[in-house]
Formats: structure tokens, sequence, C-alpha cells
């Protein structure tokens, strides 16, 4: 699994080089740049969100194909219940396109 990366620097120059460098790095994956401390923010921002968006479509992926005993299925049920309760993972999963928000 590759770690995410995001660069922040206010020089381009540099922003360029580091992504040339940890672009030969197998185990990272540059996610995006910023040039400012408020460009950095905003790009992490919902990145919590965006990680429940994909484990939320993974384990509906895995429950589909039956992967999951019984006991494990509720267990995991009940956590995207909690997860899911919250009014923004409804707003920016695929219940609600981007466009609509």
């Amino acid at each position: 699994m590759k770690r995410a990366v995001l660069i922040a620097d206010d020089h381009p120059v540099i922003r360029l080089g580091l992504r040339a460098i940890l672009c030969g790095c197998d185990d990272l994956s540059v996610e995006g740049e910023a040039a400012d401390g408020h460009a950095t923010l905003e790009c992490v921002r919902h990145r919590g969100w965006d990680l429940l968006v994909d484990a939320k479509h993974a384990v509906d992926e895995a429950l589909a194909a039956g992967r999951f005993g019984a006991a494990e299925r509720e267990r995991i049920l009940l956590q995207l219940a909690h997860c899911e309760s919250s009014d923004w993972f409804w707003w920016f999963g695929d219940y609600n396109p981007a466009e609509s928000v």
C-alpha cells in the first residue's frame, strides 16, 4: 500500500523537484501540491472523508461478495452505521455527486 504525500512549499521549482524525487519512490503517491498554508489546509481538510468513502466502497464490494461471516458482517454494519450517521459522509458520498454540493 502506498503512502499518500502532499507537497507543500511556496517555490514552484522546489515543488517540481520534490515531485520528481517522490514519484520515483514505489511506496509513495503524490496526492497534491500546495503553495501556502491555506492551500495545504484545503488539500487535507476532507482527506478523512475521502478515506471513509474509499473504505465504504471496499466494504460494500466485500459484503456483496460474501467475504465475511455473520459475526464480522454484523460488526462491520454497526461500525458503518456510526460513520454514515455523519451528515458530511452523506453529502460527500456517492449519494450526492460533487456537483450537487
